[in-house]
């Protein structure tokens, strides 16, 4: 009995160490998981952790756009109001402008808005009034028009406040015309409780006409020398049938086509006309007369003129040379310029 109930209470010792040790575990196991979760965070961690402030507004932004959908609101912003004029109306205002001495008038027409567009009507009134180079005074009668068309002196592309106070306050839309540039410009009215916001206008003369399909047109263009500057010298092509590119535009090839056809125009004895040379080595074409063709210069040309018969000369050519001459001169009297311009600014002693 004894040796069993030594067993039994060596037995429960073990039980009691054992349950002992097991609690010690999990107690040590409970301070490693406090000292864990109040472990102190380095600045990294800290700058890791802390959420970012963009995130953040992009976040609320997608909320807020998948919740309320005001972002989406389809809703058109116009900068200007777009008005169409017929061109009857054009040539009304040209047809008063044209029978007064340079005074202001106004007429009346009627307006329709659709599509955010403002079409002027063809029909209008002429109403009473006074008028000088500066003003107009409007003589009381009934009519019921909302756009006034107001004729200002050239020049004078905006209203004066005479204008906006006492003409376009009265009107819903209110252009501007110049006989010079025809519609200038204009406002539209907006009427808010006790004030008016005026908005910009685009105006857009109807012709009646779609746009029409020119490429069955080829341009063909004859083309000179172009003195542009004095070093900015460009040699073109010249013959009568032209290049078809726009004046000024040149290549290698052209040169040497321009630099043949003065060459086939000397006479026998190897001259040009009016005073011109040709470098060879250079294929250049060089202009050696002055402003005023001296005496020299006038014998060669009639000595050329003398040589060619009345059946035989070439109109077409004698014009293309007086105008190369002419071109000639012109880039030489720009050079002489350009010098006088350099001597002023910096000083010649020779001048």
């Amino acid at each position: 009995m004894k040796d069993n109930s030594s067993k039994s209470n060596g037995t429960i010792c073990l039980d009691e160490i054992n349950s002992s040790d097991s609690k010690e575990e999990n107690n040590t196991a409970n301070r490693k998981t406090e000292i864990i979760k109040f472990k102190k965070l380095t600045k990294n961690e800290k700058n890791n952790n802390k959420p970012n402030s963009k995130d953040v507004g992009k976040a609320d932004l997608s909320n807020n756009r998948s919740t309320t959908g005001a972002w989406e609101s389809g809703i058109k912003i116009l900068e200007s109001v777009k008005v169409i004029i017929p061109l009857k109306l054009l040539l009304t205002c040209n047809q008063i402008a044209d029978r007064l001495t340079g005074e202001e008038f106004s007429i009346l027409v009627n307006l329709t808005e659709k599509d955010n567009i403002i079409r002027l009507s063809e029909e209008f009134y002429i109403p009473q009034q006074v008028v000088s180079s500066t003003s107009i005074d409007y003589i009381p009668e009934d009519y019921n028009f909302n756009t006034v068309i107001h004729r200002h002196p050239d020049g004078l592309n905006s209203f004066s406040s005479t204008d906006k106070n006492f003409i376009n306050q009265n009107f819903k839309l209110s252009v501007l015309y110049t006989r010079r540039d025809g519609f200038v410009g204009g406002v539209y009215n907006l009427k808010h409780s006790e004030s008016i916001i005026q908005l910009p206008i685009e105006i857009v003369v109807d012709t009646g006409l779609e746009q029409i399909d020119i490429s069955k047109i080829n341009t063909v263009r004859d083309s000179f020398f172009k003195s542009s500057s004095r070093t900015n010298r460009r040699l073109l092509l010249n013959d009568s049938k032209g290049n078809g590119k726009a004046y000024g535009s040149t290549d290698d090839r052209e040169a040497d086509m321009f630099v043949e056809s003065i060459s086939r125009r000397a006479n026998k004895d190897g001259e040009l006309p009016f005073g011109m040379h040709i470098d060879r080595s250079r294929e250049k074409t060089k202009n050696n007369s002055m402003f005023d063709l001296d005496k020299e210069d006038r014998e060669k040309a009639n000595k050329i003129l003398e040589k060619l018969s009345e059946e035989n000369l070439d109109y077409n050519l004698l014009k293309r040379i007086l105008l190369e001459e002419v071109n000639d001169n012109i880039y030489e009297l720009e050079g002489r310029l350009s010098e006088m311009e350099g001597a002023m600014y910096y000083g010649n002693p020779y001048l």
